[in-house]
């Protein structure tokens, strides 16, 4: 089916068909992600399709995990603005998955999400704490560790707090470490 013109629908089918066996669902799911990059194939149906099986709730949850992971994927950074959607759904499940995708990617409308994320007083607490250590993951840069270090005072969970500290310390540098210590010293 891969290698045909036009597999993506089948390809969608057999991925939402519950009668399958599981890994042959995941499968399909990834297929459809790397169908999208196809000449000719057009990467919104894909964004769709996957985005529809990521917010089906009474689904098999890996099935809906696999969708969220493929939307983080999809090249061209196409599934990026359905996952910032999606960190606002009322299921709490589905925002997270959403938010722990986003704070791996490179791209910079999910860094731009995330700096958004950390400092918006209506963040939900589990998302602002992924939101953070995305900061400080492999696309760290010195104004990311600004404006952490920036936030740290308006922060009201002991916890975001605590993954501030966490986040700049594993970096290290001289702001960061000179910021450590006046933390340190404030007694």
């Amino acid at each position: 089916i891969a290698e045909g013109a036009g597999a993506s629908a089948p390809l969608v089918a057999l991925a939402r068909d519950r009668s399958r066996p599981l890994q042959t669902r995941r499968s399909a799911i990834t297929w459809i992600g790397r169908m999208s990059a196809a000449p000719g194939q057009q990467a919104g149906n894909a964004v769709n399709a996957l985005a529809e099986m990521a917010q089906t709730r009474d689904d098999n949850q890996s099935v809906r995990e696999q969708a969220v992971a493929t939307l983080a994927r999809l090249g061209q950074g196409e599934g990026i603005p359905t996952l910032v959607t999606m960190t606002r759904s009322d299921d709490a499940w589905l925002a997270q998955q959403a938010a722990k995708r986003l704070s791996t990617s490179g791209d910079p409308r999910a860094r731009q999400w995330l700096r958004t994320v950390v400092v918006a007083n209506d963040t939900p607490e589990e998302v602002r704490s992924l939101a953070i250590a995305g900061l400080g993951g492999s696309y760290a840069t010195a104004e990311d560790m600004y404006l952490l270090r920036q936030a740290y005072g308006r922060l009201t969970s002991e916890s975001s707090k605590q993954r501030v500290l966490n986040t700049v310390s594993s970096l290290g540098g001289r702001d960061n470490v000179q910021w450590l210590l006046g933390i340190a010293r404030n007694a």
